[in-house]
């Protein structure tokens, strides 16, 4: 399960280099310097300029661009926002779907879009499409690769642009449908997996039209 804490994988884990420091100034201030701020990650970036695809529908990219920050509001960020902020915490942080009231569990981010039985079918259905319009293997079912497409944690990930953006309008579309129906809370009759899929593919014909 996902820390409340998490840090999105585009922060490198090493604090950037500090300035050179004259002998003699580092012996005045007689004090350690503290850690660098963050850094991008080398070669990261790139999963910005996917983003940045201007045929992607605008309010799934910033679902996106939010999981990217991991500060998209699901019930455990929110609750973790404002514990720190002194404010009263969330009243219910657990997965509302009717699946999940046995076990009432935590609603993460991971939990809300891959793990969460009303929603994991959409997933499933992104893997085994991408897997059937690529020809290729899909990728593993991680929050690392599926929410923050961070492709060093796929193995044999597709290296040309025009691939990774077939992969990048079909990963945008479904989560941004999976997030605006979690929200929006459909009612009953059809399954949430089923809209979430209508949905993002509804979103995909609106942008081939466009073109």
């Amino acid at each position: 399960s996902e820390q409340l804490d998490w840090a999105p994988p585009w922060l490198a884990l090493a604090p950037a280099p500090a300035p050179r420091v004259p002998p003699l100034a580092r012996a005045a201030a007689r004090q350690d310097a503290g850690p660098g701020p963050p850094v991008l990650r080398p070669g990261f970036s790139r999963t910005w300029q996917r983003l940045a695809d201007p045929t992607l529908h605008r309010p799934f990219r910033l679902t996106c661009w939010r999981l990217l920050h991991g500060c998209l509001g699901c019930k455990a960020f929110l609750h973790h926002v404002r514990r720190h902020q002194g404010l009263p915490p969330v009243a219910d942080v657990m997965c509302e779907a009717p699946a999940c009231a046995a076990l009432a569990p935590l609603e993460t981010l991971s939990h809300a879009f891959l793990d969460c039985p009303a929603a994991a079918p959409a997933i499933d259905w992104l893997l085994s499409t991408w897997a059937q319009l690529s020809a290729q293997a899909p990728p593993p079912r991680s929050a690392r690769v599926l929410l923050t497409d961070d492709l060093d944690a796929w193995p044999g990930a597709p290296t040309d642009a025009r691939t990774l953006a077939l992969w990048t309008r079909l990963r945008v579309a479904v989560l941004g449908a999976v997030w605006e129906l979690r929200c929006s809370r459909p009612a009953g009759g059809e399954s949430f997996a089923r809209q979430a899929v209508r949905l993002a593919l509804q979103r995909l014909l609106g942008a081939l039209q466009r073109d």
